[in-house]
């Protein structure tokens, strides 16, 4: 008998969305309400059998009743036309202890596993017929560190096998990104019985095996400018014979999009600075095609004119960046102007009877030579830890260095504009 469910992680309701103005944290917190009601939604209008939570549903620490709240309408809605609610928690949503899973009154569709070893709980049709067999286990603490896939058992019967974990994958895309909590291989995933494990913790979409599936949906919705993309949740379809179908749906409300901007060195006015942004911008905004609303980033690269501008005018930036919001008829953006560089050609400098020249020739000097270098180097120097090895001392000198030609050149030479 065919089975059909859809498969979420990594919602991260109420996930604190640090370093953002307070207007920002709420806009994008109500964006992953939207996302996870979308979801249901979604469960609803296709007719799941059931929907599996792969953990980190929510973030422990900063759960607010109004959140907690709103969690328990949306799995009502399933309850109310008997769609049950998998949840595997995973590291920000642990079930020990005094954490905040073991305090909310869940609906009685609802089934926790809070145990670490995997148990099983089967999915039946209206006339009691297994129409699928759901395995899971969760995490105790915020720092699971064992195998839990390890002990999972085989699955026996004519029914599909379904795994649902909140586990590293080792070698798995983006794995450096994540902490290894739960962590396990694929080898650990290839047990009798399983057509599907439904994964979480990773926030990169990816499907690791097809035999059997393994596939992490990644989160609901990107929380920073690495997140980008489009982000959502998996429906799944097992037929008669075992045949897996995975489908992933969009659900995030917006998208972030990182854009580049480089070739500023020809641009000499402010109309044209912005006309060049907003240029480039477009294109990769036309070129993503996403289906929800733009959250940009543009990160200004190379020789610019205005560097001193975007750099010391907090006003200079906030005027740019609301001409582009207006260009572009987009609600946010950041501006990351870090690798933005002076337009002094320091190479025109090195050779000639003037001090710059014989300042160029030290510093390079001094980027060449590690016995120099250390030898020149103070004996108390600040940020250096005084454990630190030669070699770290030497590497740490040389940071120091870093575009300290250019920041003289430009101290030293008058810098023209056209």
């Amino acid at each position: 008998m065919a089975i059909k469910f859809l498969h979420l992680a990594d919602v991260h309701l109420d996930t604190p969305f640090k370093n953002r103005e307070k207007g920002v944290r709420e806009v994008l917190r109500e964006g992953v309400r939207q996302a996870f009601r979308k979801a249901i939604d979604l469960a609803l209008d296709r007719q799941v059998d059931a929907v599996l939570v792969a953990g980190d549903l929510f973030d422990n620490d900063t759960l607010s009743f109004a959140t907690e709240k709103f969690l328990l309408e949306q799995i009502n809605r399933l309850r109310e036309r008997g769609v049950p609610f998998f949840y595997a928690p995973g590291n920000h949503d642990p079930w020990g202890g005094s954490f905040r899973l073991g305090n909310i009154p869940w609906p009685d569709n609802v089934t926790v596993f809070n145990s670490r070893k995997p148990y099983i709980v089967e999915i039946k049709d209206a006339t009691g017929q297994v129409k699928g067999i759901i395995c899971g286990a969760g995490h105790k603490d915020s720092k699971e560190g064992d195998n839990l896939a390890s002990n999972f058992p085989p699955i026996k019967g004519g029914a599909p096998g379904i795994g649902l974990l909140h586990a590293l994958v080792t070698g798995s895309q983006d794995e450096s990104n994540h902490d290894s909590y739960a962590p396990c291989t694929l080898d650990d995933l290839r047990i009798d019985g399983y057509c599907y494990w439904a994964l979480g913790h990773v926030h990169t979409k990816s499907e690791l095996l097809d035999d059997p599936y393994v596939v992490y949906p990644g989160n609901i919705v990107g929380r920073h400018y690495r997140e980008s993309g489009e982000r959502g949740a998996y429906l799944v379809e097992i037929d008669d014979n075992k045949n897996v179908r995975a489908q992933f749906c969009p659900l995030a409300p917006y998208v972030w999009l990182n854009v580049n901007v480089i070739n500023l060195d020809e641009v000499s006015t402010y109309d044209d600075l912005k006309e060049e942004i907003v240029k480039q911008a477009f294109e990769a905004i036309r070129e993503a095609n996403s289906r929800g609303k733009i959250n940009l980033r543009v990160s200004l690269s190379g020789p610019c004119f205005f560097y001193k501008e975007l750099i010391q005018e907090e006003e200079s930036r906030e005027q740019l960046v609301n001409d582009i919001k207006s260009a572009l008829d987009i609600e946010f953006l950041e501006l990351d102007y870090a690798s933005l560089s002076h337009m002094v050609n320091i190479d025109e400098y090195r050779q000639g009877p003037h001090v710059l020249a014989t300042a160029l020739d030290i510093i390079q000097t001094l980027k060449e030579d590690e016995a120099l270098l250390l030898e020149l180097a103070p004996e108390k120097l600040a940020g250096m830890k005084k454990s630190g090895s030669e070699q770290e001392k030497i590497s740490y000198l040389r940071s120091l260095l870093t575009d300290l030609d250019v920041e003289a050149a430009v101290r030293m030479v008058e810098e023209e504009k056209k």
